[in-house]
């Protein structure tokens, strides 16, 4: 293989025949460090390139969010002209709170649409009686 003995960028004499990995050239130890500094600079700027088409091509193919629309059902709307006190709430839209005992000893309060417990205390008996667990 062919051994330089001259630097390849300023044609200063090499002692030491020492090549840079990536080159198939020689350079002296000043040069070498011009090189390498080079080198990382090129792959920064390949690499903040595809970096840049990567974003701009997502951002381009990125989807319409859909618009927020905010639906209430019509009985849980209440008129601001009646005067009327509101009726009892059926039974299906009741909230209880789970009640479980927690690892402090105080009943949970999460809120739970039947008497059942929460996801986190499922199987576990309530601490209060089933009239104190309804929420007004």
């Amino acid at each position: 293989m062919r051994r330089p003995n001259f630097c390849a960028e300023c044609g200063e004499r090499l002692l030491s025949r020492r090549r840079l990995g990536w080159f198939n050239f020689a350079f002296c130890p000043a040069c070498a460090q011009k090189a390498r500094r080079a080198a990382w600079n090129a792959w920064l700027l390949i690499g903040a390139a595809l970096f840049g088409v990567g974003y701009a091509v997502g951002r381009w193919s990125e989807a319409e969010p859909p618009p927020l629309v905010i639906e209430r059902a019509a009985s849980r709307v209440a008129s601001s002209a009646s005067a009327a006190p509101a009726a009892q709430p059926a039974e299906s839209e009741r909230v209880y709170l789970c009640g479980a005992r927690t690892k402090k000893g105080t009943p949970c309060q999460r809120r739970v649409r039947s008497l059942e417990r929460c996801w986190q205390h499922r199987g576990k008996p309530a601490m209060l009686p089933p009239e104190k667990l309804v929420v007004q």
